[in-house]
């Protein structure tokens, strides 16, 4: 049989529907594609005055937490220039309609394969300037490692510019190729001084590439990539909204790392949902983005 008449086969993508062959084609060899302009520009500053309305103090939502940079806090920054963070993003009605935008749920469904779509983690990022180096980058690690979905390939991560991103301001970094990897091990970076960011201990056996993005474009990736970004060196911000999706049929696993139960534990207290166990933290977390809820929304009510 003349082997050009079978379909072929896609392991990291499930569907055709919202992207091309040739963008199915690139994520399948590399575990990342990037869509250009895939979101307003008026919607991105919209998320922007958002962000500085939490970082002056003039919001606040439950389920939203917040993260400062510790250098710059201590050196008596502020606002906007001091905070390189906020998580949970998908409650709050506003910058919600990042998680939620049409045309990035359909790439989502593409790649998962299902129309039932979660949001496990969404992020507002910053990285103001006047940072250290150490307390502005984010080593190379794997998404993977903190998240307890599985199979791996039922998630995808996101991750939008709100400005021109270069590698001078903080751009992200990926090992192309890398998706094909198992789960490595992960360790505390030296020299960055937060139990936040972890690393792989032989990140120097990898080249990454950067990835340069305008304001509006938008990296899909697996979330066993190699990637982190770099600091940001410039003297202006560097924002962008990121978001974890999962199939939401898919499986919560337990843990079998002891630390990382009680990281997983003081970041349940930290982020507002009390004293849980770690499936029930994680199902608390997700959001239905797209579709109806699955097995990981559902919470017993003897819990």
């Amino acid at each position: 049989m003349d082997k050009g008449c079978c379909p072929k086969t896609y392991k990291y993508t499930k569907d055709g529907v919202h992207l091309t062959t040739e963008q199915r084609d690139f994520f399948e060899e590399n575990g990342y594609i990037v869509i250009p302009n895939l979101f307003d520009p008026a919607f991105l500053d919209q998320c922007k005055q958002r962000f500085i309305d939490y970082c002056d103090q003039k919001l606040q939502t439950k389920g939203v937490t917040y993260m400062n940079d510790t250098y710059l806090k201590k050196k008596g920054y502020t606002g906007e220039y001091a905070m390189n963070r906020i998580h949970h993003i998908h409650f709050d009605s506003v910058l919600s309609k990042y998680v939620t935008n049409k045309a990035m749920l359909d790439v989502v469904q593409s790649i998962i394969g299902t129309s039932n779509i979660s949001c496990c983690h969404s992020i507002f990022l910053n990285k103001p300037p006047n940072s250290e180096i150490d307390s502005s980058r984010h080593p190379m690690h794997q998404d993977l490692y903190f998240l307890p979905y599985r199979p791996e390939n039922s998630i995808v991560a996101t991750w939008t510019a709100l400005e021109k991103v270069t590698v001078e301001n903080g751009c992200l970094f990926l090992v192309p190729k890398s998706h094909k990897l198992k789960l490595k091990q992960h360790e505390y970076p030296e020299n960055i001084n937060t139990n936040s960011f972890y690393t792989i201990p032989d990140f120097k056996n990898f080249t990454p590439i950067n990835i340069l993005m305008e304001k509006g474009d938008t990296v899909f990736f697996s979330p066993l990539v190699l990637h982190g970004s770099n600091p940001n060196l410039s003297q202006g911000f560097r924002k962008s909204m990121a978001c974890h999706f999962v199939d939401s049929n898919c499986d919560i696993i337990e843990l079998t790392d002891e630390k990382t139960k009680r990281d997983q534990e003081e970041l349940s207290l930290l982020w507002g949902y009390g004293k849980s166990d770690y499936q029930l933290f994680w199902k608390k977390k997700t959001w239905v983005a797209r579709g109806l809820p699955g097995n990981i929304n559902k919470v017993d009510s003897k819990l």
